[in-house]
């Protein structure tokens, strides 16, 4: 069987096709995983905040009450509990919570720990 001109631009043309589309999936599939790896690394700093937001209090409770015995210096998920007892009426309980957490996070020349914790608003809570 002679090969044409025809015959051997054809399966030129389909294997470049085919090492394109594989290229394509290659890409696509490191897009897809980095867009992967961005989305979960953010769901930890997020733990208790989408249930808050939701009105899911008691779940937003547990989740921000774990955080906080893991790192107790985390100021967004201590202003979010604050937040949680606030809309649950919980008002000796923010009292409370608010002094220890502000005598913890006070340094000995005055200064703060954390992320401006004599602020009254967080974008992120």
């Amino acid at each position: 069987m002679k090969l044409t001109h025809a015959t051997a631009q054809r399966r030129y043309d389909l294997t470049f096709n085919a090492t394109l589309s594989l290229r394509r999936c290659v890409v696509a599939g490191a897009m897809l995983f980095v867009f992967a790896v961005v989305a979960f690394s953010q769901i930890p700093e997020t733990r208790g905040l989408a249930e808050l937001n939701k009105g899911d209090y008691d779940n937003a409770f547990k989740l921000l009450s774990a955080r906080l015995v893991s790192n107790p210096n985390d100021a967004v998920a201590q202003r979010a509990l604050l937040r949680v007892y606030i809309e649950t009426g919980r008002y000796a309980e923010v009292e409370a919570t608010a002094k220890r957490f502000l005598l913890k996070s006070q340094q000995p020349d005055g200064s703060w720990t954390g992320e401006n914790p004599g602020s009254t608003c967080d974008s992120r809570v």
